[in-house]
């Protein structure tokens, strides 16, 4: 567990009484990723609902406003890792303040939310968060399917970007039955059921006493029948 968010994260902010989150591991991933503590809160149930909290609010202060090919960041894309060595903090890798070569973190980012809501019943956590949600869930739709062909596929960019960007992602790990690599771009399944499943979530919260969103998702009225 990590006490609060890493100190790239939090540049120039006191640490100290940030809600905590599941870190990646020791020693190296002692750090703020997106998929691992999302996945971690998802794993854990009504257990887990201090580390989706802490999870969401670090991930969303993150969350990239513009383009930027160098960190693979994109509006309302969810950032896959943060660093503040010496390479980070030179640029000569792509993860000071972050690095964004996570596929599925922003469909995560809203499963996460739907399931603490659900478990919590908490509706300022669910205000609190759900303009990150519905920016994330907006980047999946316009920006990480590519091809508008229903289907997230991913590319990297950067010069230093992850070949792989979904749960996978060691630069051999999608291959062929012979292990030649897999060309990208790529659209691997499980990013599919992230994103069906984040359609589903994101469809019933604007339901709830939170206001008219004005926002229609593509399964909302098949939830609402």
């Amino acid at each position: 567990m990590h006490p609060g968010h890493c100190q790239s994260a939090r540049s120039g902010h006191p640490t100290g009484g940030e809600p905590p989150y599941v870190a990646a591991g020791m020693p190296w991933f002692l750090t703020l990723f997106g998929r691992d503590p999302l996945v971690a809160a998802l794993l854990s149930g009504l257990n887990g609902a201090w580390s989706a909290q802490g999870a969401l609010a670090a991930l969303g202060e993150l969350q990239a406003s513009r383009r930027d090919d160098w960190r693979d960041a994109e509006p309302g894309k969810l950032l896959h890792e943060c660093r503040r060595g010496e390479l980070a903090s030179r640029n000569r890798i792509p993860f000071a303040p972050a690095y964004y070569g996570a596929h599925d973190a922003p469909a995560l980012y809203c499963l996460t939310l739907w399931h603490t809501w659900r478990w919590t019943g908490d509706d300022k956590l669910l205000k609190a968060h759900l303009e990150t949600a519905k920016a994330a869930i907006r980047w999946c739709d316009e920006r990480g399917d590519r091809d508008r062909d229903g289907l997230l596929e991913y590319e990297t960019r950067s010069p230093k970007g992850y070949r792989n960007q979904s749960w996978k992602d060691a630069g051999d790990a999608v291959v062929h039955a012979d292990d030649r690599q897999a060309d990208l771009p790529l659209a691997t399944v499980e990013l599919q059921g992230h994103l069906f499943a984040a359609h589903l979530a994101m469809a019933e919260k604007p339901r709830q006493d939170l206001g008219n969103t004005g926002v229609q998702y593509p399964l909302q009225k098949e939830i609402l029948l």
